[in-house]
């Protein structure tokens, strides 16, 4: 099955002049992913930071995206390196980490994906993501030094103050903006507009520093062609708005 590189995949979409969107997935079923590559969807971003799911529900979704065509990417809570090492043997393509607030805690989260000598990953070839097999090992590790992202997630007063560092880390081209955790970190309402200095701080870095920016498609203050990379909240929360929005059209138009 085919491995579809982060990095190269998103530089396609920005080079066609597109940008990424994608959505954050918590529920278990892979049916979901399947669903975003068919609607057009860029990547899934699995959630390993506020779902329930387990490894073998990942490795389901990450096979899911891969017969999609779509990018599997994991959200994790921390950069802990044996969470790490399991999502990339699973076959994430990207590691999205919360809370980074410092360059030293983007770089020791960068250093969970690469070999020695570049980082402190372990290797093994039994996984999905080496496709059981020496036979490839060498194409593979190719591959996952120079497609594999990491992509710190900056939501709080700290993280944005250290933003120009994180992006002076040598392997870090995207950070995400978080708005909803920046908004709690500062006791400020969502749509308040320390958000939306926020959200415009980290733009400004990004584009100083010639690299790219993420946020999530509710982001207060979020102008049209902004953003780099969008990505659109939890899946359910979707399925739980359309359904909203669907009883109360079904009951305004065929109710007695």
């Amino acid at each position: 099955m085919t491995r579809i590189g982060a990095r190269q995949r998103l530089d396609e979409i920005t080079e066609r002049g597109q940008t990424p969107v994608g959505m954050f997935i918590g529920s278990s079923d892979a049916a979901i992913v399947d669903i975003l590559g068919d609607v057009g969807f860029d990547f899934a971003l699995l959630d390993a930071e506020h779902s329930p799911l387990g490894p073998a529900e990942f490795v389901g979704h990450v096979r899911a995206a891969e017969a999609a065509g779509i990018i599997p990417m994991v959200r994790m809570p921390n950069y802990d390196r044996v969470d790490a090492q399991r999502f990339l043997d699973i076959g994430a393509e990207a590691l999205v980490i919360s809370h980074i607030e410092t360059a030293e805690e983007a770089w020791a989260a960068l250093e969970t994906t690469r070999y020695p000598q570049g980082g402190n990953r372990s290797m093994c070839p039994s996984t999905h993501s080496g496709r059981y097999s020496m036979g490839g090992w060498g194409k593979y590790v190719e591959h996952t030094e120079r497609n594999v992202l990491v992509i710190p997630i900056i939501e709080s007063r700290r993280g944005l103050k250290n933003i120009d560092e994180i992006f002076d880390v040598d392997g870090i081209d995207y950070v995400l903006f978080g708005p909803g955790d920046y908004s709690v970190d500062s006791g400020v309402a969502f749509d308040a507009p320390e958000v939306t200095e926020g959200w415009a701080t980290a733009k400004a870095s990004a584009v100083a520093h010639g690299k790219r920016i993420w946020t999530t498609t509710n982001c207060v203050g979020l102008a049209k062609g902004e953003a780099d990379v969008l990505v659109h909240g939890m899946d359910l929360l979707h399925v739980h708005y359309f359904l909203s929005e669907e009883i109360t059209t079904v009951r305004a138009n065929f109710e007695r």
